[in-house]
């Protein structure tokens, strides 16, 4: 059988679909994860929970637009990079401390999901990985249906 591509030109178009695909699932976990912020906290999560020291909070945030998506585990591990634990909506100040503190951006997670949930997230980031398209699309349907539960 004669391919259109050569072996080069496949594997970059792989990469390319790939990226979208990626990017359509970043889209809609941050869209989930912020309107889940404000849902459940009214705006930055962080500011609803923790008190951290000399970080001036944000508790006027109108709008989830306004919100960073923050992450727990690094973003690069696509098995927990759209887990619904793995993620908080949080104002800019809190996202730079958090992730300047790692101790208490950990205990901030906990606080938020609970320590079974982070020990099981913390789990597959080391040892799942995603193996087909098929995964991304089951990612992206379960993401949509989120969004619909919080909108």
């Amino acid at each position: 059988m004669i391919y259109p591509y050569t072996k080069t030109q496949q594997t970059k178009r792989r990469i390319a679909v790939r990226k979208l695909i990626v990017a359509r699932l970043d889209s809609l976990s941050r869209e989930f994860t912020k309107k889940r912020a404000m849902k459940l906290h009214k705006g930055c999560q962080c500011c609803a929970l923790m008190n951290i020291p000399n970080v001036t909070h944000i508790l006027t945030i109108r709008r989830w637009q306004d919100l960073d998506w923050a992450h727990f585990k690094s973003a690069g591990k696509h098995i927990v990079r759209w887990d619904e634990a793995n993620s908080a909506g949080l104002c800019r100040r809190c996202h730079n401390y958090l992730d300047e503190h790692q101790e208490v951006k950990e205990e901030f997670f906990r606080k938020l999901m609970g320590d079974a949930e982070i020990d099981e997230l913390i789990r597959r980031a080391e040892t799942v990985k995603l193996s087909s398209e098929t995964d991304y699309q089951f990612i992206e349907i379960y993401l949509k249906g989120k969004i619909q539960e919080v909108t």
